[in-house]
């Protein structure tokens, strides 16, 4: 059904074929259709937001905030697409961060590789992520905080593709945003932060992860405090780095260190407690410290047994890592 018509004729034509019962003194006269040219609205009438009237009050000073109707209309029908657009499927940036990064603290743990699944599935899950990227900084801008979370998921679907160095440049661009946009102590700028270390740490970046880990620390201690998991979690990546560089004096501090600190907030019994001990026995070894190397690796066992029972792959590691003390 035609919906716009060029002139009165064509108005008054369609009026008579398709609306019958018209009366002739209720087809519009060329005053009545002009007058709706410049008919108004409340803009307060906005059912969605109230910033829309609050815009005509400051420029107007005044609480009156009549708006021509078309324009009222166009504003809501930005509202409908803005709804359209949240529905669009969206990945968790924080949950993408755990799968891959925060559940291993494993040293110098590589890049899992590819992920898996069909090549025509993850051809389709790109193509939806970057066709999420280019609809939201249409609508939004690149500033947006769903448009740069959205644009954070690609990056970090390149990287686990295979396609590094698209996905650094990427990570870079959301970061250096995030900064400028929300302030380096934002959560969501310190977790684009922790997301480029691990990219560079998985390119073999060691220095350029150390020097951002070594930025991100303090940060993260001012934000969340000191034993928050991912301020520990940053604290661990630091001390690995380090160890991986042969600056054990600086890892070993920081490993004790984080050992006080998860034993305080998490427990002696938490994995990641656990872990601690492992990371602080192993360098100690290796720099001939053998004897508190090997009380360590006994505290180790202890808690293995307990936590995870004697026939653990891990249980029964630390029964090997004494007996090669007791050949000493």
């Amino acid at each position: 059904m035609k919906l716009i018509f060029t002139g009165k004729p064509e108005l008054i034509e369609h009026l008579r074929d398709r609306h019958t019962e018209t009366e002739n003194d209720e087809i519009p006269t060329t005053k009545d259709m002009e007058s709706w040219r410049f008919q108004t609205i409340d803009a307060t009438e906005c059912p969605l937001c109230r910033d829309y009237a609050r815009k005509f009050q400051r420029a107007n000073r005044s609480q009156k905030c009549d708006v021509l109707l078309k324009h009222f209309q166009s504003h809501l029908g930005s509202h409908f697409e803005q709804l359209a657009f949240a529905a669009l499927p969206n990945y968790d940036e924080d949950v993408l961060n755990v799968t891959k990064d925060q559940t291993s603290e494993d040293e110098g743990s590589e890049d899992e590789g590819p992920e898996e699944g069909s090549e025509d599935e993850t051809s389709e899950d790109m193509r939806e992520l970057e066709l999420q990227v280019e609809t939201r900084q249409r609508m939004w801008g690149r500033e947006h905080p769903d448009t740069l979370t959205s644009m954070a998921n690609l990056a970090l679907k390149y990287f686990h593709q295979g396609r590094g160095n698209e996905a650094e440049k990427l990570q870079v661009l959301v970061m250096e945003t995030r900064l400028r946009v929300l302030g380096q102590e934002h959560p969501e700028t310190l977790s684009s932060m922790r997301t480029y270390t691990y990219m560079l740490f998985n390119h073999g970046k060691h220095y350029e992860t150390e020097q951002l880990c070594r930025e991100l620390i303090p940060l993260e201690d001012k934000v969340f405090g000191k034993e928050h998991p991912q301020a520990l979690q940053s604290m661990h990546n630091l001390a690995s780095i380090l160890q991986g560089q042969g600056k054990h004096d600086e890892a070993e501090q920081l490993y004790r260190e984080l050992l006080h600190l998860r034993e305080k907030a998490l427990g002696k019994e938490h994995p990641n407690t656990i872990k601690s001990i492992e990371c602080l026995a192993s360098i100690l070894q290796g720099q001939g410290k053998h004897d508190e190397a090997e009380q360590l690796c006994r505290v180790l066992l202890h808690l293995r047994e307990k936590v995870l029972g004697t026939e653990h792959s891990d249980t029964l590691e630390s029964i090997n890592d004494l007996a090669v003390f007791s050949k000493r």
